[in-house]
């Protein structure tokens, strides 16, 4: 993980297609909540069926080029073949976009 997300400081503003293929900023998103990001692996048909299959009414992004995997320095070593990120999830506190604007 890149050695400036720490607690406490601004996380990156991504812009990913949600599961109706509509591109979305994690700070659109967020508003003035806080928010919970799970970074993990899965494919874009994958990760509708899933949305499904928990009934979430909230958005599931996805990120094929790996954006985030390569921003974040999160690659899994271990299977070179399928190129995985290592799984993680962060809680972000309200404020994520007054932060990001202000850079």
């Amino acid at each position: 993980m890149r050695s400036d997300i720490v607690p406490g400081a601004a996380f990156p503003d991504y812009e990913l297609s949600d599961h109706t293929t509509q591109r979305r900023k994690l700070s659109e998103l967020q508003g003035g909540d806080p928010m919970v990001v799970v970074l993990s692996r899965g494919g874009f048909l994958e990760t509708n069926e899933f949305r499904s299959g928990v009934g979430a009414h909230w958005p599931f992004l996805s990120d094929p080029g790996r954006t985030i995997q390569k921003d974040l320095d999160i690659a899994e070593y271990t299977d070179p073949e399928h190129n995985p990120m290592i799984p993680h999830t962060m809680v972000l506190e309200p404020g994520l976009a007054e932060a990001l604007r202000e850079e």
